[in-house]
């Protein structure tokens, strides 16, 4: 979002969101905080809002955050399980890769070792980790990279989920211009799906819900692994054998 800069909404305006959904919302189970990085706010500012939901909106059963591992680092396990007990229960994280040198070439500013130590933190002050990954972040040249360490580095987090989404390039984006520049070669429909065979079929967990369906992907996928793990490079490989029925380029979407 090179257009926005990350702010933290006024409390005037959570609070007014609050008592929308209070009235509105009765029949609501979970809530999630939105847009960005929530944990941002930091613990004590946070403690009060969920304080405010939960006293407003009691018949919540969870609150949903996205987190990033700066976040993740900034706070300590006792503040993390504070914000557990008050209420916020699932953690949502952008992986992305678990290649250093994807990582660096992205900007994600963070390296793989610190993307773990935040994910183990958020696992063990007990929250419920959902991951995403970028299918073809690393280009043509560093695809097997790309796939082989995110499969690696999901085994070492063992995430509660894994989403899979298929990289879009806006015009906005330096990784575009690298693009138009030829510096970053995209794979193709056939080449993201031989990444994503690749990554899955390196993935070693059980019971991980594991998706492949967001609007980005060329052949949504969804399931449990390792239960499903079969199914899913059949139905891969069916999609690399036989291209018309991969989702076409205008159906796609960020």
């Amino acid at each position: 979002y090179k257009d926005k800069q990350f702010t933290i909404k006024d409390k005037n305006t959570v609070e007014e969101d609050i008592e929308f959904a209070a009235t509105y919302c009765k029949r609501q189970k979970s809530l999630f905080l939105a847009d960005g990085d929530a944990l941002a706010m930091g613990c004590h500012q946070l403690l009060e809002l969920l304080e405010k939901i939960r006293r407003r909106l009691p018949w919540l059963k969870r609150i949903n955050s996205y987190a990033s591992p700066h976040s993740l680092l900034k706070l300590s396990e006792f503040e993390l399980r504070k914000l557990r007990d008050a209420g916020l229960k699932r953690i949502y994280l952008g992986v992305e890769s678990g290649s250093d040198l994807v990582l660096k070439n992205v900007n994600k500013g963070v390296n793989r070792a610190q993307i773990i130590k935040a994910c183990h933190k958020a696992i063990d002050s007990g929250f419920y980790l959902s991951t995403t990954v970028i299918l073809g972040l690393g280009g043509q040249e560093n695809s097997e990279l790309h796939a082989t360490e995110t499969a690696s580095i999901l085994n070492t987090i063992k995430p509660k989920n894994i989403s899979a989404l298929t990289l879009m390039l806006p015009e906005s984006a330096p990784l575009y211009r690298k693009h138009k520049k030829g510096d970053f070669q995209l794979l193709s429909a056939v080449e993201m799906l031989k990444e994503l065979y690749l990554l899955i079929d390196h993935i070693k967990l059980d019971r991980v819900q594991f998706h492949a369906n967001h609007a980005s992907n060329y052949l949504p996928i969804s399931g449990i692994l390792n239960r499903d793990k079969e199914d899913f490079l059949d139905m891969i490989a069916a999609g690399i054998n036989n291209s018309e029925i991969l989702k076409p380029e205008h159906h796609r979407a960020l």
